[in-house]
């Protein structure tokens, strides 16, 4: 179980900081190494900027049930792999919001995917899978802070509110994407407005998009 962080101040890294950094991470990779081996997923960190999922759609990692693969050039690739390892614990555990399935008994991630990339156009079983998928990335994202905080790679509060920041964003995308049928593009992270987004988790993005945060995602991605 994962125990409480204590929040310090941000200071400004030093070498032995660095160095202490790229050990905390070498540990939550082998750790995660260790446990694809465990439960016979293929483990891949790949020389690249992005990867093919295979669904006529490239990112930064991602998890089948099969294989845990991240890039090792895209930007936070590191907070990528605790992701993809913690959308693997929802597996492994049986997660409810994981496991759930659309009106019509589908897997909500393949349904929205087939929506924006234009296959189907039933937009009424899209926007159930829209909000079913945003339930279960934020259950994603919260798990995923806890293990960074776990490791010491999120070590005071103003690094974990960045990681929340783009957590949140990433989470409200999902509107755009079902109202304008396209993905982010590469790095539009990087474009956001901190003051724009909620630094908590209590704000629920599989429920509503507000007009303000809906217009600045679709500006920036």
């Amino acid at each position: 179980q994962l125990q409480p962080i204590r929040r310090r101040r941000c200071k400004r890294r030093s070498p032995s900081i660095n160095n202490c950094m790229l050990s905390e991470e070498k540990k939550l990779i082998d750790y995660v190494r260790s446990e694809c081996k465990e439960h016979g997923i293929r483990f891949v960190l790949s020389n690249h900027q992005a990867v093919n999922t295979g669904e006529r759609c490239r990112a930064s990692g991602y998890f089948d049930e099969t294989s845990l693969v991240v890039a090792k050039k895209s930007s936070k690739w590191v907070q990528t792999l605790a992701h993809e390892y913690c959308h693997m614990c929802q597996w492994l555990e049986g997660e409810p919001k994981y496991i759930a399935k659309t009106e019509d008994g589908r897997c909500p991630c393949m349904v929205f995917l087939e929506w924006v990339n234009g296959i189907h156009d039933d937009k009424d079983l899209a926007f159930d899978a829209m909000k079913k998928v945003i339930e279960m990335e934020r259950d994603c994202e919260i798990r995923t802070e806890k293990l960074l905080q776990e490791y010491g790679l999120l070590q005071c509060q103003n690094e974990i509110n960045t990681f929340r920041v783009r957590a949140n964003a990433y989470l409200y995308s999902h509107w755009v994407s079902f109202q304008e049928k396209r993905w982010p593009k590469a790095r539009w992270s990087t474009l956001i407005d901190p003051e724009m987004m909620p630094k908590t988790f209590r704000c629920k993005p599989h429920e509503k998009c507000s007009a303000r945060i809906y217009q600045h995602v679709s500006k920036i991605m």
